[in-house]
């Protein structure tokens, strides 16, 4: 992968488990029992899950937008330098052309 790329494989898990790791502190401060601890925890795996890979999914799509329009801005770019190149190579072929006639 490109140095400049964002790596967003990550982000689901570490939402995950910041779900998970409150859910569990609630829990704790709240006395709860095992069942209910158990309950809190499956819940807030799967919704925070869901919030991860929506976040992921959302911030992905945005990144390969960007990075299109980047590649338009590149590719106008290099096509600009292609014709100045060649607008100077014609330049260059009549300046040797006159000089053939002149001489």
């Amino acid at each position: 992968m490109k140095k400049d790329s964002i790596h967003t494989k990550q982000i689901p898990i570490l939402i995950t488990l910041a779900g998970a790791g409150l859910a569990c502190l609630l829990s704790v401060l709240q006395g709860a029992d095992f069942s209910v601890f158990f309950k809190r925890l499956l819940c807030s795996v799967i919704i925070f899950g869901i919030i991860g890979i929506t976040v992921r999914i959302w911030l992905d799509m945005g990144f390969k937008i960007e990075k299109a329009e980047e590649e338009k801005k590149e590719s106008k770019k290099q096509e600009d330098d292609v014709q100045i190149t060649e607008g100077n190579e014609f330049e260059h072929f009549q300046d040797e052309s006159d000089k053939d006639g002149q001489s």
